[in-house]
């Protein structure tokens, strides 16, 4: 072993380390820190995102508007309650592709349902923007109604929702 490396050496609790047997700065010395460590990343990560949450969907739509991951009301769901100019703004199911940022629900809707008394305009672009389709009532694969969207129909394609409530 070389001079200029140091090793860590368990050393007794009342002997202290000499100047020329330091351990190189940053090193870990115990289980507590490696630990102490872990939760730290950990803890920091799980706050890192700046994400919005959005509740997840109700069995029964009585308010508003429920999106779901996929087709025929599976996987994922979420309440919608107010008019939403960019869906990638919340986190959700869908990772994108190019591999870069959180998932969220931007492209990721393959099925809605609409509570009574509301409707919404559905968006292939952000800022109430692209091509777009009003929604009264429950859509259970948007692969199946018109659009231009390279997933079919719909499917897949909505960046922002109009939601309104009838009077």
């Amino acid at each position: 072993m070389s001079n200029n490396t140091s090793t860590c050496q368990p050393r007794a609790p009342s002997t202290r380390l000499r100047p020329n047997t330091r351990r190189p700065c940053g090193v870990l010395r115990s289980r507590t820190q490696w630990a102490a460590l872990l939760l730290f990343v950990v803890g920091s990560t799980a706050t890192c995102s700046k994400a919005k949450e959005l509740p997840a969907g109700p069995d029964t739509v009585q308010t508003g508007l429920v999106v779901y991951e996929h087709a025929n009301y599976e996987g994922r769901s979420a309440l919608i309650t107010q008019s939403i100019r960019n869906l990638a703004d919340f986190s959700g199911p869908c990772s994108k592709p190019e591999g870069g940022g959180d998932p969220d629900w931007n492209d990721c809707i393959s099925s809605l349902r609409v509570g009574a008394g509301w409707s919404a305009t559905v968006y292939t672009n952000t800022d109430f923007t692209g091509t777009s389709l009003v929604v009264t009532g429950d859509q259970s694969n948007l692969q199946l109604v018109k659009g231009d969207c390279s997933h079919d129909g719909m499917n897949d394609c909505i960046s922002s929702i109009a939601l309104v409530r009838s009077p």
